[in-house]
């Protein structure tokens, strides 16, 4: 179904657009949800020629939605990723997409959140570099601070082999404090970091 609000889907099967809302399907005395909206407009996108992977999501106080992601580099066709981000800016408009980092394939595997203290993102998310043949892979955090600067640091990663940083997921306090956990896939670990 087609609305001037977008689009939406409705979750079951064989649910008629009549039965959509409003309906106690479990029959436990509350209403239960059918459909889900889908908003209409595009954030990002150049038709299919370079691909978009592992996408985080919050929302402001104001309910806009801030997004991280990852893109592929338009200049190759291999596994070569960046990290991007954009931000609702009204109804049907968003931010030209930000380039937050580009040193290495990196950007999968991110999560992202907004700073209590100043409402700025920041954008957890693993890196891999291959240097004279060695594969290092981390995990690294880059804080907005304006359009064109996004500082980054590892936040965990120690030059070896193993695979660290990978399924990330970041939290930051009221306070300003930074939660992040992770995996080290070499050992199967979850680690958290503050």
């Amino acid at each position: 179904t087609t609305s001037s609000y977008g689009t939406y889907y409705k979750v079951n099967e064989g649910i008629t657009d009549s039965q959509c809302d409003n309906r106690d399907n479990d029959c436990d005395g509350a209403t239960d949800e059918f459909c889900v909206s889908v908003s209409a407009d595009v954030a990002e996108g150049n038709g299919g020629t370079t691909r978009i992977m592992d996408i985080s999501m919050v929302l402001d106080s104001s309910g806009a939605p801030h997004v991280a992601y990852a893109r592929q580099s338009a200049s190759t066709t291999s596994d070569d990723y960046r990290v991007y981000y954009t931000y609702r800016t009204g109804t049907y408009s968003w931010s030209s997409p930000l380039l937050v980092d580009n040193d290495g394939n990196l950007g999968r595997h991110n999560s992202i959140a907004l700073n209590p203290t100043n409402s700025n993102p920041e954008i957890a998310y693993y890196r891999e570099t291959n240097s004279s043949g060695t594969l290092t892979q981390d995990l690294r955090l880059a804080r907005y601070r304006s359009t064109a600067d996004w500082p980054s640091e590892v936040v965990d990663g120690d030059g070896s082999t193993n695979v660290k940083g990978k399924y990330s997921s970041l939290a930051i306090t009221t306070a300003g404090i930074r939660h992040m956990i992770y995996t080290n896939a070499s050992d199967d670990r979850l680690l958290w970091a503050e």
